[in-house]
C-alpha cells in the first residue's frame, strides 16, 4: 500500500498542483499548501481516481478516502523563511501532519504479533481482515509529526511557480516519510 500511495502522490503533483502568483514565492507556497487544507477539487478528483483504482472493496475505498481527506484538512504549516537567488526562491516551511508511516508500521507489527486474528475459518491468512484493521487503525491514529521542508519556487515572467516537490517532500506532506 505504501508504494501505491507514493506513486499516487507523484502523479498527482505532476498533473495539477503547480501554483503560481504574481506576489512572491511565499504567497505561491501558501496557495500550494492551502490546496490541501481547502480540499481543492482537482486534488480531490485525482485522489478519488487513485482510490477507485485500488484493489479494495467499496467500504475500504470509502475509508481510505476519508484518511486522505483528514490528512489534507488537518495539515498545518508555518513559513519560516524565504531566500531569493535571482529568479529562484527557496521557501522553508515546517509542516505538521498525521504520522501515517508510523501508523502503518504499528499495524504491520500488530499483524506479526497477532497473526491468528487475521486468519479465516480455514486457518489461512485473510488479507481483507488485515486491510480493515490497518485502515481502521490509520483512521483513528492521532499522533502527529513535524517536518521541515524546502519548496523551490521559480519566477517565470513575473509569476512565482512552485516547482515539483521531491519525493522526500511529498512523503513528508503525506505523513509517510520514513525518517
Amino acid at each position: 500500500m505504501k508504494k501505491l500511495i507514493i506513486t499516487f502522490f507523484l502523479v498527482l503533483f505532476l498533473v495539477g498542483c503547480a501554483c503560481s502568483i504574481k506576489g512572491g514565492a511565499k504567497e505561491s507556497v501558501v496557495i500550494f499548501l492551502e490546496q490541501y487544507k481547502s480540499l481543492d477539487k482537482d486534488l480531490i478528483n485525482d485522489m478519488d481516481n487513485y482510490v477507485s483504482g485500488e484493489n479494495l472493496n467499496e467500504e475500504q475505498k470509502k475509508q481510505y478516502r476519508e484518511i486522505f481527506l483528514k490528512q489534507y484538512k488537518d495539515l498545518s504549516y508555518e513559513i519560516n523563511s524565504e531566500t531569493y537567488e535571482n529568479d529562484v526562491a527557496f521557501v522553508d516551511v515546517t509542516i505538521e501532519v498525521y504520522d501515517l508511516f508510523e501508523a502503518q508500521e504499528d499495524a504491520e507489527n500488530y499483524l506479526l504479533a497477532n497473526n491468528a486474528e487475521f486468519l479465516n475459518e480455514s486457518g489461512e491468512y485473510d488479507a481483507d481482515k488485515f486491510i480493515n484493521y490497518k485502515l481502521e487503525y490509520m483512521t483513528n491514529y492521532k499522533k502527529r509529526v513535524k517536518y521541515d521542508i524546502t519548496l523551490k519556487v521559480i519566477d517565470k515572467d513575473g509569476m512565482w511557480i512552485v516547482e515539483q516537490p521531491s519525493k522526500e517532500v511529498l512523503d513528508k506532506i503525506h505523513g509517510i516519510y520514513n525518517n
